[in-house]
């Protein structure tokens, strides 16, 4: 029995998001509206590899590794824009860089993720009638600062709270 055509905006959200999105995330939220057998059957005739977490806590231990390095200048320039637009970055208490974006447009923030790794979840509105809004967070020691340094130069609004996050950053 053969379900509804693939559509090509559906392939190649598939072929995109794919790699670090698990399958039943691909439904909830709201990136394809098919059932986690149809989707993973696509995956398996397109031959689709899921790739591990480039970001993994323990691969962070060599300062010489930043998975950021593979990221366009373009790329840079557009995250930059995305966070100082509609990000914030700061230090925590105990020493953490946090680094967040929030918005209503899920694509981009799952772009980030894609990107740069992190964790994108829905955020509850504050008051009705108010568009469903997500929120994509990174965080970390050496992410953070890693990638506030990458596009510190791309910023303009936020320029000068980055120059003070890094400043007062130190590893523990």
């Amino acid at each position: 029995m053969k379900g509804k055509k693939w559509t090509q905006r559906e392939i190649k959200i598939l072929k995109e998001y794919y790699p670090t999105t698990k399958v039943n995330d691909f439904r909830n939220k709201g990136l394809l509206d098919r059932s986690e057998k149809a989707i993973t059957q696509k995956v398996h005739i397109l031959s689709l590899k899921a790739i591990p977490k480039y970001h993994e806590p323990s691969r962070w231990t060599s300062l010489s590794y930043n998975p950021f390095d593979r990221l366009t200048c373009e790329e840079r320039a557009y995250i930059a824009g995305i966070i100082d637009g509609e990000g914030c970055f700061h230090i925590r208490k105990n020493k953490i860089v946090d680094i967040s974006v929030t918005n209503t447009n899920m694509p981009i923030l799952l772009w980030l993720k894609n990107k740069i790794g992190g964790n994108v979840y829905n955020a509850t509105p504050r008051k009705e009638p108010r568009n469903a809004t997500a929120i994509w967070n990174l965080c970390g020691y050496r992410k953070g600062c890693a990638l506030i340094q990458l596009i510190k130069p791309y910023l303009i609004i936020k320029k000068e709270r980055a120059e003070q996050v890094l400043s007062n950053w130190q590893p523990i």
